[in-house]
């Protein structure tokens, strides 16, 4: 790693743990306008400059008033009665020396009646304080060339925003919650291969604690379908059994008093991974029954994805999605 690289990676490093090295990558070099620099574009564009986006431009016609004095932090007194997008323009470079800024001093609306090609050259577009006839003709004309447009208004401590796109594709998500993924209803040949070669009965006390509770759970559930017929447990009634029968794998000590056994512990926790079969859910359905899977050359990174998992699942997956990977934690050793 060079040392430019490694001071981009201290400056951006708190970022970069919310949505990870490639979405860091994809504001470096994003190039943003920005129409009309009040208080409200002047804050949405300033958190993306101190982001790290590639460049930015400013489209405002104003002029420094003294109302914008008490309202936008990015002028200043010295500044009364010079152009506001020439002064947020030189502030906001001041706050990230790696992002490149320039301004157009001309309003919005002229701009785009006037020069439509000017917007080509940008992946988003922050339209503010605008109404709605001229935002209406700025979408039309942003959806032509496939820039991203957000449409920013505020009233006060009110205001809201809409986003208009024709697609925002997410290839590398960072989702809040992660459900493991065992597959112990169909556990693969490898893993009930590893699961059956313990035996429990043959370990001492302090190897039976470290027996990882999948294979706890694995072996409960072998025993169960065993004797009911292949089923896996369905019933509230048969659920309740199946934990009570997992909860009889502790081990007993002195006077019979139960163990201290971790691994039955989060086995019991996780005793519903034992009856969850693997489904592929609904907005991943809609996604491989979309006909954008039928892909192209010109098929955006997504899509193609897409439409490889949809032929996996068809295949190989037998109707179900690639197994997630991750191991849970887990009390065991490292043998």
């Amino acid at each position: 790693m060079s040392a430019s690289d490694d001071s981009k990676s201290k400056r951006y490093d708190r970022q970069i743990r919310i949505w990870g090295a490639e979405g860091q990558q994809r504001l470096e070099a994003a190039r943003v306008a920005l129409l009309n620099s009040g208080p409200t574009g002047s804050e949405t564009l300033k958190n993306l400059v101190l982001g790290g986006i590639a460049s930015f431009t400013v489209v405002d016609a104003a002029r420094v008033e003294a109302r914008d004095l008490g309202n936008n932090f990015l002028v200043t007194p010295d500044s009364l009665g010079e152009p506001r997008a020439k002064v947020v323009t030189e502030l906001l470079k001041e706050m990230n020396e790696s992002v490149a800024g320039s301004y157009v001093e001309t309003s919005p609306e002229a701009l785009a009646e006037s020069d439509p090609s000017f917007f080509d050259k940008f992946d988003l577009v922050i339209a503010t304080q605008m109404f709605e006839p001229h935002l209406l003709a700025l979408e039309a004309l942003c959806r032509s060339k496939g820039v991203k447009l957000l449409a920013v208004r505020s009233f006060g401590l009110m205001g809201y925003m809409r986003a208009s796109m024709a697609e925002h594709t997410v290839v590398e998500s960072k989702p809040d919650t992660q459900v493991d993924d065992l597959r112990l209803v169909r556990p693969w040949p490898a893993l009930a291969a590893f699961a059956a070669s313990f035996d429990l009965a043959a370990l001492d006390d302090a190897h039976h604690k470290h027996v990882p509770y999948a294979v706890l759970l694995l072996q409960a559930l072998e025993r169960w379908r065993a004797e009911h017929g292949g089923a896996a447990p369905g019933t509230f009634a048969e659920r309740a059994a199946f934990k009570k029968q997992l909860a009889a794998m502790r081990r007993q000590g002195p006077e019979g008093v139960p163990m201290d056994e971790e691994n039955v512990d989060e086995a019991l926790k996780a005793a519903f991974h034992a009856w969850t079969q693997p489904s592929i859910p609904s907005e991943v359905r809609r996604i491989l029954e979309d006909e954008r899977t039928e892909v192209g050359p010109s098929s955006d990174d997504f899509w193609v994805m897409a439409a490889a998992l949809k032929e996996f699942v068809a295949q190989e997956g037998e109707g179900c999605l690639p197994l997630e990977g991750s191991i849970p934690d887990m009390a065991t050793t490292t043998e």
